[in-house]
Order: C-alpha cells, then sequence, then structure tokens
C-alpha cells in the first residue's frame, strides 16, 4: 500500500500560524471579558456546572472548556487562552479539508490567509467565544458541501454536529444558520447551472436519529444545568429578547454600517479582496464558489446592518472571503498575467502579516488601534505583580485582606481569584473597614477612603481602561516592603499632633 506524501505546505502554514499564536501571549494584560469569562468557567467546581444566563447570551460550552484548561495547567493566561488558540490552528486545518471539493492550492491559501490574518491572529490570543464559534462554522459548511457532493456519512455527523457547537457557543448562530439555508437552498435550485448534482446519500434515517439524538442530549446537558433544570431549557429562546434588544439599540457598542468595512481596510488586506472579488462572482461564477461568495457577501451585510458591533466579532465574517481570494488566484495562475497576479498577492499577504506583527506584538494594547477594544492597560500588572511576588516569596499571604472598591474591577477577580479574603465592593458604605492590606480604589472613592486609614502604604497610580479615569493601588508598608527595597511609604495618614506641638501652644492657646 502506497503511503501518502507529507504536506510540508500544510505543516509550514500551522507551524507559522502557531509561532504567531503562542510567542510571548502574555504579554497582553487580559482583556475585561477574558477576566469575566474565566470567573465564570471557575464556578463550575462550587456549582458543579455552569448555569446559563439568557442576558448573557454567550453559550455554555466555552466556559466548561476554560474550566478543564484551569484544572489541567492552572490559574495563568497561557491556560486560559489556550482552547481559543487550538480552535484557531483547527480552522486553519480544516480549511485544507476542503481540497475535496476546491483545489489544493486553494485551499492552502485560505488556511495561509487564516494563519497570519491580524483579526484571527489578535483574537485567537484572547479567551472568548469566537474562535470556536469560527471553528464550529467551518465544521457545518464542511459537512453541508461534502453532504452535497459525496453524501458520506462523516458529512452528516460534521453538519449536525457542527450546528450544535454552535448553539452551544454563542447566539449569533441563528445569524449564520440562516445564511447558510439560503445558500444551500441556492446551490439545490441552481444546481444544474452551476454544473452539480446531489450526490446520493449513503446514510440512512437511523444514523440520522442516532446523531440528532446525540445532538439534542448535549444541548439539553449544558442548557439544563448538566439534566439539574430542565425548566432553564427555555432559555434556550428566552435569550433572543435580550440579545435583538441590545442588536438593536444605539447606545453601548453601537457603530456605523461600515464599520467592518473599515476594519477590512485598515487591518485584511486579503480579506477585503476577497469581498470585492465575492460581487464578481456571484454574478458571473458557475461554480460552488459562487455558493460560498453569497454566504459570506449575505454573513457581511447582516453584521453591517446591525448596530450593535464588537471587533472580534470580524473573525465571524472574513473567513469564507479567503476561499474567494484563493479561487481568484489559482485561477489566475492559469493566465498570461500570472506573473503580475502573482507578485500582487504576495504583496497583499506581506501587507497583512506586517499588520499582523504590528498589531499582536507592538500596539496590542493601543487605545488607538480599533481591534483594541475595551482593552485593560498593561498598568494593571502594576496592581497585580507586588501581591504575585509577595506570595511567591510566602505561600501564606495567600491569606492577605484586600478590598477593590471600583464600579468596574474586572479583570482583576480573576487574576487575584486565589486571594480569597480579597472583597470587591461598589459603594463606599459597604466595606466593613478599609485598613487592610492591600486596596484598590477607583479615583472618585479616594479622598474618602485615606480619611480612614490608619496605616503607611506604598501606592500606585493606574488607569484600567480607556474609558475609565485613574485608580489608585495601596499596599500596606509592613507588609510589602520586601516587595520594594529602599523604598517609602507613598501614603502616611494624617495624625492630630502630640500635646507638646507648636500647633497647640500656638494656634490653639486658650483665650483669657
Amino acid at each position: 500500500m502506497k503511503s501518502k506524501k507529507t504536506d510540508w505546505y500544510l505543516i509550514l502554514i500551522l507551524l507559522i500560524g502557531g509561532f504567531v499564536r503562542f510567542y510571548l501571549l502574555d504579554i497582553k494584560p487580559p482583556h475585561h471579558d477574558e477576566g469575566v469569562n474565566g470567573w465564570f468557567a471557575e464556578q463550575i467546581a462550587s456549582t458543579g456546572f455552569y448555569h446559563y444566563d439568557p442576558s448573557n447570551y454567550h453559550g455554555p460550552l466555552h466556559f466548561y472548556i476554560l474550566y478543564i484548561f484551569k484544572i489541567l495547567f492552572g490559574r495563568n493566561l497561557y491556560a486560559l487562552r489556550a482552547p481559543s488558540i487550538i480552535f484557531s490552528l483547527l480552522s486553519i486545518y480544516w480549511v485544507t479539508l476542503f481540497s475535496r471539493f476546491f483545489s489544493r492550492k486553494l485551499c492552502l491559501i485560505a488556511a495561509l490567509a487564516i494563519a497570519i490574518s491580524p483579526g484571527c491572529v489578535f483574537y485567537s490570543r484572547y479567551a472568548i467565544h469566537e474562535t470556536g464559534f469560527v471553528f464550529f462554522n467551518i465544521l457545518t459548511l464542511w459537512g453541508l458541501i461534502g453532504l452535497f457532493y459525496e453524501g458520506r456519512l462523516r458529512y452528516l455527523i460534521s453538519t449536525c454536529f457542527g450546528i450544535t457547537l454552535m448553539i452551544l457557543t454563542k447566539e449569533t448562530y441563528v445569524i449564520h444558520l440562516a445564511c447558510l439555508l439560503v445558500t444551500f437552498l441556492f446551490v439545490l435550485i441552481a444546481k444544474n447551472r452551476l454544473g452539480l448534482s446531489l450526490a446520493k446519500q449513503s446514510w440512512n434515517i437511523k444514523d440520522l436519529v442516532i446523531i440528532l439524538f446525540l445532538c439534542c442530549t448535549l444541548i439539553v446537558y449544558f442548557y439544563s444545568d448538566a439534566f439539574s433544570d430542565f425548566k432553564a431549557l427555555s432559555n434556550l429562546y428566552l435569550t433572543f429578547t435580550p440579545w435583538v434588544k441590545a442588536g438593536t439599540e444605539s447606545g453601548g457598542h453601537a457603530k456605523s454600517c461600515f464599520y467592518w468595512l473599515k476594519l477590512f481596510v485598515k487591518y485584511e488586506s486579503i480579506a477585503l479582496a476577497g469581498l470585492i472579488l465575492s460581487f464578481g462572482y456571484i454574478f458571473k461564477s458557475q461554480k460552488l464558489i459562487k455558493a460560498i461568495s453569497i454566504y459570506g457577501v449575505l454573513i457581511f451585510l447582516i453584521y453591517s446592518i446591525i448596530p450593535y458591533k464588537t471587533p472580534w466579532c470580524i473573525i465571524s465574517i472574513l473567513w469564507p472571503f479567503y476561499f474567494v481570494f484563493g479561487n481568484f488566484f489559482t485561477d489566475c495562475l492559469q493566465s498570461r498575467w500570472r506573473n503580475e497576479i502573482v507578485l500582487i498577492s504576495a504583496l497583499i499577504f506581506i501587507c497583512s502579516l506586517v499588520s499582523c506583527r504590528q498589531l499582536n506584538f507592538i500596539n496590542y494594547a493601543n487605545k488607538n488601534e480599533p481591534y483594541v477594544y475595551v482593552q485593560t492597560f498593561p498598568d494593571i500588572n502594576n496592581v497585580s505583580q507586588p501581591i504575585l511576588q509577595l506570595v511567591k516569596e510566602n505561600p501564606a499571604y495567600y491569606n492577605l485582606k484586600g478590598v477593590v472598591l471600583h464600579s468596574s474591577e474586572w479583570p482583576l477577580p480573576w487574576i487575584l481569584g486565589d486571594f480569597k479574603r480579597i472583597f470587591y465592593y461598589k459603594s463606599l458604605l459597604d466595606a466593613p473597614t478599609y485598613n487592610v492590606d492591600f486596596l484598590f480604589i477607583e479615583s472618585k472613592y479616594i479622598k474618602e477612603v485615606e480619611k480612614e486609614l490608619n496605616g503607611d502604604y506604598f501606592t500606585r497610580v493606574i488607569k484600567l481602561r480607556d474609558a475609565q479615569g485613574f485608580s489608585k493601588a495601596y499596599f500596606s508598608y509592613p507588609l510589602f516592603k520586601s516587595v520594594f527595597p529602599g523604598k517609602h511609604p507613598n501614603f502616611t495618614p494624617r495624625k492630630m499632633p502630640h500635646r507638646g506641638h507648636p500647633f497647640y501652644r500656638g494656634f490653639l492657646r486658650p483665650k483669657t
């Protein structure tokens, strides 16, 4: 039997994709949402399940995956972000499996585009739902095309489980499934004009019933709090009320309808080329790439119409256009403009790679970068590092007492999650005392809190995020003096002078 030839192109693309995703993964401080997601995942340890909140409109699957990685690798940024990277690398690999339906060169071009896309790299280095959602989306499309072309059981499994995992990940699945349905119906109707024919299906009803049963079991398990509350299944549809409300409101994260196009122009040169080419393929092409173009443009238009926009959603929009660009590139290899097209394509890929480097390793916390959205500033290390250094010297200090008085303290609760005696408050009157080992105080409360302090503290003024004002961290002088060697306390409480002080002899001399 002839052994399979090693695919060195795929290996090289995966190595490139892995390097730009894992290299210096912890240089970027945890994002607000990463802290929240990490904290949600850790609550599974105490409850045994994640209780899905329909107002959160993010499926439960991602939190269970984060919980497993926390158990295996501990509390650190590599463990928190590794699942997103793994899903992103799986997306790169799975795109090459489309070579059963498209040319191998086309699929390798699409895989390389994902590997070095500034957005795909940037958000795969985040502990958020999107990278998993993109992989499940690709899995679903691969299954649908496979059912059409070959009709084999594995494509039915891919389609059903891809849809199931999308449902378990994020409510935007309704948009993608609607667009997939429209595209698939178009292919069925126009299959003769496209020169396609629906393959004979090699699976039977029994196979379909078993697969659907397994998929439904997964959905019920995750949405019923591990089979403990079947009434919670109603949240599957109740979630769409707050989701639609948030998606259509004008405040908060609302952006113009040209928002995605601007991001394409600024960062995503390959996808931008694919987007432009898609309109030509929709009207002229007689191949399957016509269907991919329709699907990509539908997704792009719907996401553009919805006012609520957060930049990480862009990776759910980008990837179909990489197929389109790959198709154009391979078609042009047969034309007399071959050398010119190869040169232009190389320049487009170089632009993407340069932008990827600039964004992920230089401007990763620069508020002027649109992808850097409500990102935590590196200043947060000035809060966490002294505490973490203290417990590194002596683990007994995990019992230090702390107070965080802040209206938006994330991701601190996740970073300092192992410190069970650090408490978080929203109001000045909530905390029983402020005379503790560590404090982190929002600017509007600083004056009032300092009036209550009796001890000496090292202090650091920091800013968590661009939208916030400055906050102040306090580290007890007796406890942290080994962490700040040779430094004097920045804060000393005001004390009333002793009776022999001139203050009493002069200003408070009793009247005669």
